[in-house]
C-alpha cells in the first residue's frame, strides 16, 4: 500500500475536506473533497490547490502557503473564497500545517465550508461591534463638539471685538484648529454609519458619470482648473452593492486626486475588466506621496493635508467601504508622478 493510499485511509476519519500536498501540489484529498468537487476533483491531482481560489485571490493565497512550507508560519488560518464546480463561490476556513512527505515538504489543508448560520453569527457579531463603536462615537461627539462650539464661539467674539492684529490671529488659527477636530468626531461617526444594505446591480460607468456630473456643479475656477476624464476599456461592468455607500467612498478618491493635481492637470478614472473583477484606477498627476506617507494612507486619522482641514477617515472610510462590497484597494504612488488607486470589485456574472 502507497504513502499516498495510507494518508487517504487516515483522511476518510474526518467529516471536513482534505487534502495532502507536495510543495502546493495536491497529491490527495478524502472522499468529502470528491464529493463537494465531484467532476472537477480528479483533475486536481497533480495541479496546485491554489487552483480552487476565485481569481485575485490566488496569489494571496500561494504566498500564505509558501509561508507556512517555509517553516514562517505553522499552522496557518485563513477565511478564504474559493471557486467550486456545481458550487460556485464558496466561502470557508482553511487550516494549513507543513507535514514531511517522502517526496519532500508539503501541506495538510483542511478546508471547512461557512454554514449559513455561521455565516449569519459572524454578520451579526460585526454588526453589533460596528453599533457599538457608533454609539461611542456619537457619545464622544456629544462630549466634545458642545465644548468645542463654545470654543468656536468666544475666539469669534474676542476676534471681532479686538482690534489687536496678532490677537485676531491667534483666534482665527483656533477657530480653525476647532473646525479641524469638529470635522474629525463627524467624519468618526460617519465612518461608524455606513448602511450595510447591498442590494442592486450597478453599473460602474453610470456610477462615475453621476460623480463627475457632481463634480461639474463645484466653483468653475476649480472645474476649469482640474478636469475630471473617465476611460472606459470595458463598457458594461456592473457590481452588486449600495450606490450611495459606494459613490461615498470613491466620490473620497476623486476629490483626494483632484487636491492633489496641479491646474491644467487631468484626473482619469479608468475602467476595465481583470478576470472576475472590476478594476477601477483614480490616476492623478500630483507631486506623489513619500515612500515613508505611502506606508501610513490607509491609517485612520493619517493625513498629509492637516495644513488644508485633513481628517486621515477618507482613505480609511474608502477601503472600508469596498471591503463590504467584497472588494480590495490598492495604493501606488511616486515623488513627482503622482498617485494612483486601484479598486477592485467583484463583478456580476453575465456584465
Amino acid at each position: 500500500m502507497g504513502d499516498h493510499d495510507l494518508y487517504r485511509q487516515a483522511f476518510e476519519l474526518i467529516d471536513d475536506m482534505l487534502f495532502l500536498t507536495v510543495g502546493l501540489e495536491v497529491v490527495t484529498f478524502n472522499q468529502v473533497a470528491e464529493d463537494v468537487l465531484k467532476d472537477s476533483a480528479s483533475s486536481l491531482i497533480g495541479s496546485e490547490f491554489t487552483q480552487l481560489a476565485i481569481n485575485g485571490h490566488r496569489e494571496k493565497l500561494a504566498d500564505t502557503l509558501q509561508d507556512v512550507l517555509d517553516g514562517r508560519v505553522d499552522p496557518c488560518y485563513e477565511i478564504v473564497q474559493l471557486e467550486l464546480a456545481d458550487v460556485g463561490p464558496y466561502q470557508a476556513e482553511l487550516l494549513a500545517r507543513k507535514v514531511d512527505h517522502p517526496e519532500g515538504p508539503g501541506l495538510f489543508i483542511t478546508v471547512r465550508g461557512l454554514t449559513s448560520s455561521e455565516e449569519i453569527e459572524r454578520r451579526m457579531a460585526s454588526e453589533s461591534r460596528m453599533a457599538l463603536l457608533s454609539q461611542v462615537a456619537a457619545g464622544i461627539a456629544h462630549e466634545v463638539n458642545t465644548p468645542l462650539a463654545s470654543m468656536n464661539l468666544l475666539a469669534e467674539n474676542v476676534a471681532r471685538k479686538t482690534d489687536d492684529d496678532v490677537v485676531k490671529q491667534k483666534m482665527e488659527v483656533l477657530t480653525n484648529l476647532v473646525q479641524q477636530v469638529s470635522t474629525s468626531v463627524n467624519g468618526l461617526i460617519n465612518f461608524t454609519q455606513m448602511s450595510r444594505e447591498m442590494s442592486t446591480i450597478i453599473e460602474i460607468e453610470e456610477l462615475l458619470e453621476d460623480l463627475i456630473e457632481e463634480y461639474a456643479q463645484h466653483d468653475e475656477e476649480v472645474v476649469r482648473a482640474v478636469k475630471v476624464e473617465m476611460d472606459i476599456e470595458d463598457e458594461g461592468l456592473k457590481f452588486r452593492g449600495n450606490s450611495v455607500e459606494m459613490k461615498r467612498g470613491l466620490r473620497n478618491l476623486i476629490n483626494n486626486a483632484i487636491e492633489a493635481s496641479e491646474p491644467g492637470s487631468v484626473v482619469i478614472l479608468r475602467v476595465n475588466k481583470l478576470d472576475d473583477r472590476i478594476k477601477l484606477t483614480v490616476i492623478d498627476q500630483g507631486n506623489g506621496m513619500s515612500p515613508a506617507d505611502l506606508k501610513q494612507a490607509m491609517q485612520l486619522f493619517y493625513t498629509t493635508k492637516k495644513s488644508s482641514g485633513g481628517t486621515g477617515l477618507g482613505l480609511p472610510l474608502t477601503d472600508s467601504i469596498v471591503s463590504e462590497h467584497g472588494g480590495d484597494m490598492m495604493l501606488e504612488s511616486e515623488e513627482g508622478v503622482g498617485t494612483r488607486v486601484f479598486v477592485r470589485l467583484p463583478l456580476v456574472n453575465g456584465s
